[in-house]
């Protein structure tokens, strides 16, 4: 599989597409131990979040090593060891005793593809064509000019400046992009580097970084084919991925939630999203967004009654089990949606794709990983699924 991303520079990322998606590094805000009133605030912050845009985004959550060095160096930032001699011994064995603990973080980044004119779209096309012919012919690859820079950087900056001051957002590195690419085909086996934490002197954030050889091209088989000599009998026994980018392939599984509780879940104490990180396992989340403003959610509201009338007025007396009841269901759901929608002008409409991804050395390690993400979530009534892939 070719890299989609063509060019990278500041927080833009071009693709073979010609989309071109503005990225943002996220802080997480404390949660788990706060009283119910903090974690309602929290909640707060998130809606502003999903009401702050519209269109499509994407949300990353990846699991990650923490180097005990960067531990230390925040403990004695600012502190005279010389003078502290006690200070620094302790330091010392922290040191040593972090050596033997495996220590993790999730870092989170928002993606949102930029917005084109019309006449933008046709460029756009036109330089997709151009890139695939010059790639074909092992010409020189072609960069972005300076007034498509300018142009979607003016974007990627109104963007932030909509992203709630608490969340801490900054301008995302190519350096957090490859390793976002590197960890994406390597999950598993416990070969990331440091996630890349800011701009530092000589990294490669303020060029346009021509991806060659910097961010890896995945070599992807569909439920592991190679290992079975390219003969697949039941591909329905066999959903995971093989994904290589040196000697030791990564065997991964990616499950999607096909369904929820029907009577909705209790707010604090059921934060479905956050419990991924009670499991002893490391695993991967990304949301697939697409926001819609309350206008258009309501229109949308209004043809789906009109819809549901006309499905009220045909439905013939099927008692308590037939179609006639799905059709009461889907009503107090609609009710229940437009209600949430008067509530202010500022709500939105949010679909979603959540995806968990494990990762392992092995198929069946792997499998047993996603085993027990899909029974922990099974006891929450939420159901996790491993798509057929193509």
């Amino acid at each position: 599989m070719r890299t989609p991303a063509t060019a990278l520079t500041s927080n833009l990322m071009f693709t073979r597409s010609g989309t071109v998606w503005a990225s943002f590094r996220l802080s997480p805000v404390p949660y788990g131990y706060c009283p119910p009133k903090i974690k309602k605030t929290v909640k707060a912050f998130h809606q502003a979040l999903f009401q702050s845009f519209e269109g499509e985004a994407l949300v990353l959550g990846l699991t990650a090593d923490v180097d005990p060095a960067s531990v230390v160096e925040q403990m004695i930032e600012g502190v005279d060891l010389q003078a502290n001699p006690d200070c620094a011994a302790e330091v010392l064995e922290t040191l040593d005793s972090l050596e033997d603990i495996q220590l993790g973080t999730r870092a989170f980044w928002l993606s949102v593809p930029l917005r084109v004119s019309a006449q933008g779209a046709v460029k756009q096309a036109v330089g997709v064509f151009h890139h695939e012919f010059a790639e074909l012919l092992a010409l020189p690859r072609i960069v972005p000019s300076e007034k498509e820079l300018q142009h979607y950087q003016l974007q990627a900056d109104v963007i932030e400046k909509l992203i709630p001051g608490v969340f801490k957002p900054r301008k995302a590195t190519p350096a957090e992009h490859i390793w976002m690419a590197i960890h994406n085909a390597q999950r598993g086996l416990g070969a990331d580097g440091r996630v890349p934490t800011s701009t530092v002197q000589g990294d490669v954030t303020e060029e346009i970084v021509q991806l060659g050889s910097a961010m890896p091209t995945p070599w992807i088989d569909e439920g592991g084919q190679s290992d079975e000599g390219g003969k697949i009998r039941n591909p329905f026994a066999r959903k995971f991925l093989k994904i290589a980018t040196s000697e030791t392939p990564s065997y991964q599984v990616l499950q999607a939630i096909s369904a929820m509780p029907r009577g909705g879940m209790v707010f604090p104490g059921t934060e479905w999203l956050y419990l991924a990180d009670t499991l002893p396992l490391d695993v991967d989340f990304v949301l697939r967004l697409t926001i819609t403003g309350a206008d258009v959610a309501k229109r949308q509201n209004a043809k789906a009654e009109a819809t549901l009338a006309d499905q009220y007025w045909q439905r013939t007396d099927e008692g308590i089990t037939g179609s006639s009841s799905e059709l009461d269901a889907y009503a107090q759901d609609l009710a229940a949606f437009q209600t949430a929608l008067n509530r202010s002008e500022k709500e939105t409409k949010v679909q979603m794709t959540a995806i968990f991804a494990v990762g392992a050395e092995t198929a069946e390690a792997a499998k047993d990983l996603a085993a027990k993400v899909e029974t922990f979530y099974k006891g929450m009534e939420i159901v996790l699924e491993a798509p057929l892939g193509g």
